[in-house]
């Protein structure tokens, strides 16, 4: 089984506990399998595939929304 490339991201401040975020993919990498993008299809504005577009200074940008959650799924 292959991976997907992939970020992992980990919060805190402003009042918010130590979380963390579910990893970001990037769509069209080919290590996503079929199931994965009807899945990330239920988090709505938060799907964690995101498609990158190439500035004009030639970097791989996305935007990816997150939530942060008052209590931290860390023990």
């Amino acid at each position: 089984m292959r991976i997907p490339a992939h970020v992992h991201f980990s919060l805190w401040g402003a009042g918010y506990p130590l979380g963390w975020v579910e990893e970001l993919r990037f769509e069209g990498d080919r290590y996503i399998t079929p199931a994965m993008p009807t899945q990330d299809a239920e988090a709505g504005e938060f799907r964690t595939i995101q498609r990158l577009t190439q500035g004009e200074d030639g970097a791989l940008y996305c935007a990816y929304r997150i939530r942060l959650r008052s209590t931290s799924k860390f023990k």
